[in-house]
């Protein structure tokens, strides 16, 4: 489904050129459940926010579903982005002005889905991961595993092609770190390919395949 080659990316220092990515070439297929390891600033995060396609300054091919992404104008990726690609991040980015059932449908909206189906599908969400008693809530009222679990079900919301999450247990105790890779693994079962970044050996193998970073490069 995805092919990088020859991604590299870095930024100009006083001393010369610092390289975050340099000449990653990586093939994932559809409905894969990838993980991603390697020590901090081994250039995890950076990989995703590529593929995620929330930077578009790097160099090299970046090819999603027989699309040239990287031939693609700044607009059109984010607008692909946009609808094909959903995020779980650590620190989960609810709004805390919001309720749980309008954090749900404010990306929805966003989509120009409807009001009626908007509702349809929130409820769905909540049925499914058994959180309909949270529906009025504030994040501030939630703990950090339902805020993640609200997070999670959001992405799903968006039924993306890719989920991408980003240490998405960091914050949270072990018990609430098994919840949520369940719930990554449940989505990769209903077919989303699913690319997690994680420091934790035990959930990195809850993916089908693993890969290591070091120095920007893959080494594994």
């Amino acid at each position: 489904m995805i092919s990088l080659q020859g991604l590299s990316k870095s930024f100009r220092v006083p001393a010369g050129e610092q390289w975050v990515l340099r000449d990653i070439r990586l093939d994932i297929g559809k409905g894969e459940f990838l993980s991603i390891m390697g020590p901090s600033g081994s250039g995890k995060s950076s990989l995703l926010s590529v593929l995620g396609l929330l930077d578009g300054d790097w160099k090299g091919e970046y090819t999603f579903e027989g699309q040239a992404l990287h031939s693609m104008k700044e607009r059109d990726r984010k607008a692909f982005a946009r609808d094909h690609v959903g995020f779980v991040f650590q620190h989960y980015h609810l709004l805390d002005d919001l309720s749980v059932q309008e954090n749900l449908e404010l990306p929805l909206e966003y989509r120009g889905v409807g009001r009626s189906e908007r509702r349809e599908r929130v409820d769905a969400a909540l049925r499914r991961f058994e959180i309909e008693d949270k529906r009025g809530l504030y994040p501030r009222q939630l703990s950090g595993g339902q805020q993640q679990m609200i997070a999670v079900a959001r992405a799903a919301l968006l039924r993306p092609t890719l989920l991408l999450a980003d240490e998405p247990t960091g914050a949270l105790h072990s018990s609430q770190g098994e919840l949520i890779m369940d719930l990554l693994c449940e989505l990769n079962r209903d077919g989303i390919t699913v690319v997690q970044v994680t420091h934790n050996p035990e959930y990195a193998r809850r993916g089908q395949r693993l890969i290591e970073l070091r120095d920007g490069q893959l080494v594994q």
